[in-house]
C-alpha cells in the first residue's frame, strides 16, 4: 500500500500525470520503466463517485505491473459529493483500503494508492483493472451460480474479520453510537415523503404499506443490532460485485465500492444481498439453500458460536435494511434514469422480501424485549 499526504495526490483525472504514477506504482514494481503516456476513459454507473480507467504506455516493457489502473474520484455531481462528504462515505472508502484491506486478505482488487481529504471532500483510490472480470447488474438480477459465488466471497469476509477486536475500535468504522443511529433515523424518516411523492406512480400499495408500518419502528429496529459483529459492506449488490474468470484467484468474486463499510451485525449483508439480487420468483426458489450455503461457508472458515437458528432469524430482522437504503438513496445522489428504475426495483424486492419472511413478526417480539431494557433503566 502506498501512502501520501493529503496536499499530494490528483483531485481530478485531468491532473494525473505519468510521473505520479510512475512513482506510485513503483514501490510495487521496482523495475518499472517510466510511464510514458495515459489516456482516461469514464467507466461505471456509480453516482457516488467517478470512476475512470487509465490505460498506460511504458518506455520498456513493464514486466508483471498493470497495463491499465481504475481511479476513483468524488463525484461530479454536487449534490452526490455534498452527500459523500456528509456521511464521510469518501473518508471510509479510503481508510478501508488503507487500514484494513492492506493487512487482512479479502476479495477486494489489489489497491496502490488511497488517500482523502475528509474536510473537502477530495479522495483518489488507485486500484488493479480486473479485466475480464464480468461486473453484475442490479436490474439484469443474479443468476443462482453468480449468488454462490458472491456469498462464498461475504462469508470470506465476515469469517476473516468476525469479532476481530483492533477493527471493532476503529472510529470511522465503528460509528454505532447513539448520535449516529439518530442521524440515520432522522435521515430516513425526512427522506420518506420526497420518495413516495416521486416515485408514487411505480409503487404497489402492498409495498408503500410496508414502507409506513416500518416508519415508525425504524428507531427501535436502529437500536437491535447485537453481536457477534463483522465488517459489513453495507451496499452488498451485484453492482458492486466483479465476477471473475479464468483468473488465478482464491476468489471467484471480488467486491468494490467499500464506501459504506461499517462494524456490525454480518446478516444484514446477506440479507440486503438476497432481499434486492433476485426477482421475487427466483429469490423464494433459492433463499433457503443460499442461507444454508453462506453458514456452511462461515463454518468451513472456522466461525463457531452462530447456530442456523440464529442466523435465519437474522436474516428476517434485517430484511428491512433494503427499504433504508433504497429511500435514502435515492433521495441523496444525483438522480438519472437508471437510478430511478434500480431504486424503484430495489424498494419493491426489498419490501416483497419483508412480507414474504413475514419481517415484522420477527422485530415485533425484539422491539418488546428492547423496550423492556428501556424501562429497566429508567
Amino acid at each position: 500500500m502506498s501512502f501520501a499526504t493529503v496536499a499530494n495526490f490528483p483531485r481530478s483525472p485531468a491532473e494525473l500525470d505519468p510521473s505520479w504514477l510512475h512513482h506510485t506504482l513503483t514501490p510495487f514494481f521496482p523495475d518499472l520503466p517510466p510511464v510514458r503516456a495515459l489516456q482516461c476513459e469514464r467507466m461505471g454507473t456509480g453516482q457516488m463517485g467517478h470512476n475512470v480507467r487509465v490505460a498506460l504506455e511504458y518506455d520498456g516493457s513493464p514486466g508483471l505491473a498493470p497495463h491499465s489502473l481504475v481511479c476513483k474520484f468524488p463525484s461530479l455531481d454536487p449534490m452526490s459529493r455534498a452527500t459523500g462528504v456528509a456521511l464521510r462515505s469518501y473518508e471510509i472508502e479510503t481508510n478501508f483500503y488503507r487500514q484494513v484491506a492492506s493487512r487482512i486478505q479479502l476479495p477486494v482488487p489489489r489497491c496502490f494508492f488511497a488517500s482523502c481529504d475528509p474536510n473537502t471532500g477530495h479522495f483518489l483510490i488507485v486500484l488493479e483493472d480486473v479485466r475480464g472480470a464480468e461486473p453484475g447488474d442490479q436490474l439484469a438480477s443474479c443468476t443462482l451460480a453468480q449468488a454462490r459465488c458472491a456469498i462464498d466471497a461475504l462469508a470470506a469476509i465476515h469469517a476473516a474479520t468476525w469479532e476481530r477486536p483492533e477493527l471493532a475500535s476503529l472510529e470511522w468504522l465503528n460509528r454505532s453510537n447513539e448520535e449516529r443511529r439518530a442521524q440515520v433515523v432522522q435521515f430516513f424518516q425526512a427522506a420518506v415523503p420526497g420518495f413516495l411523492d416521486r416515485y408514487a406512480s411505480a409503487l404497489e400499495a402492498r409495498h408503500v404499506r410496508v414502507l409506513d408500518e416500518f416508519l415508525s419502528l425504524m428507531p427501535l429496529w436502529s437500536e437491535l443490532p447485537r453481536p457477534p459483529f463483522a465488517l459489513q459492506h453495507g451496499d452488498f449488490r451485484p453492482d458492486n460485485l466483479l465476477f471473475l474468470r479464468n483468473r488465478s484467484s482464491p476468489y471467484r468474486t471480488l467486491v468494490v465500492d467499500w464506501q459504506t463499510a461499517s462494524w456490525g451485525p454480518p446478516l444484514a449483508d446477506l440479507a440486503y444481498f438476497i432481499g434486492g439480487a433476485f426477482e421475487p420468483d427466483d429469490r423464494r426458489r433459492y433463499e433457503g439453500d443460499l442461507l444454508v450455503f453462506y453458514w456452511e461457508r462461515l463454518r468451513r472458515r472456522g466461525v463457531r458460536g452462530v447456530s442456523f437458528i440464529r442466523c435465519v432469524e437474522d436474516h428476517s430482522l434485517y430484511a428491512f435494511a433494503g427499504i433504508v437504503m433504497a429511500v435514502a438513496a435515492a433521495m441523496l445522489v444525483e438522480r438519472t434514469p437508471r437510478g430511478d428504475h434500480m431504486f424503484c426495483t430495489m424498494f419493491a424486492r426489498h419490501a416483497q422480501h419483508v412480507l414474504d419472511l413475514q419481517a415484522f413478526s420477527v422485530l415485533e417480539p425484539r422491539m418488546v424485549a428492547r423496550l423492556r431494557e428501556h424501562r429497566s433503566l429508567e
